[in-house]
């Protein structure tokens, strides 16, 4: 959940084999969709076949591994809602 009404939906596969990298919304009390924008996250690649769990904080998510561009990855990111935009944040994790 982004916020009381809205629910997002993150990443797929377009026609082919990119992955989709773009962030939509439904409004569960109007029904409608809408495309939302991402803040500063030009380090955070498109993805699919990944794991996405929300946040007790509203408007908090985290995406995990996945694909990119066919190759598996093992990073974990957090998205934030702030100001009608996405921020996201890879969140560094320890190769020992």
């Amino acid at each position: 959940m982004v916020s009381d009404c809205l629910v997002a939906f993150y990443g797929g596969l377009y026609e082919g084999d990119d992955s989709c990298n773009t962030i939509w919304a439904l409004n569960v009390e109007k029904n409608a969709w809408s495309q939302l924008a991402f803040g500063q996250c030009e380090d955070i690649l498109a993805r699919d076949d990944f794991a996405l769990a929300p946040s007790s904080d509203l408007g908090t998510f985290f995406v995990f591994g996945g694909f990119v561009k066919g190759s598996r990855v093992d990073d974990c990111i957090k998205f934030t809602a702030e100001s009608g935009k996405l921020q996201g944040e890879i969140i560094p994790h320890d190769e020992g």
